[in-house]
């Protein structure tokens, strides 16, 4: 329990730019480098992996490194972070922040790697509907209705992007 909070402490830190490495989540209290050594690797370990993962994607996200956030979310598919933390709010944060990530890239991106962006977006807004519909309808109708307007902006739909 202790690494799952020192990792959403840490990326708390690391947005308001107060993490000993830019992008990074080590600081005094954690050091990042032995995490990712003694937990990254070890199949066994899949729940504080996806912990660390939740934690470091909003960072990368909103400090533009839209490459290492593409990673990140390439490890988290791999684990599968969506069983591992089935249930738990840093899915519905996940899934937001890997929206926005491969909208990000979306014009970087070829139509065979879009299409698989597209697939992977439907998911997770259909994940966020859910949530929508079912639980606290404030707490993500807003993460939702942003998903749906950036897809539309990049798809070059302004109508439907200003819509939302």
């Amino acid at each position: 329990n202790q690494n799952r909070v020192t990792a959403l402490l840490q990326s708390t830190l690391a947005l308001r730019g107060l993490t000993e490495r830019p992008f990074g989540l080590h600081g005094p209290t954690w050091d990042e480098d032995k995490f990712i050594a003694e937990y990254m690797s070890a199949p066994s370990q899949a729940l504080w992996q996806c912990w660390y993962l939740a934690a470091q994607l909003p960072v990368l996200y909103l400090g533009g490194k839209i490459p290492e956030a593409l990673k990140n979310i390439e490890q988290a598919l791999a684990i599968p972070l969506e069983k591992v933390i089935y249930g738990q709010y840093q899915r519905v944060d996940y899934y937001f922040f890997a929206t926005l990530t491969k909208i990000a890239d979306w014009e970087n991106a070829d139509a065979k790697t879009r299409g698989d962006y597209r697939k992977f977006i439907d998911e997770c807004l259909g994940h966020m509907n859910i949530w929508v519909e079912k639980c606290y309808a404030d707490s993500f109708r807003g993460r939702e209705a942003l998903m749906r307007a950036e897809l539309a902006r990049v798809e070059g739909d302004a109508y439907r992007a200003s819509e939302r």
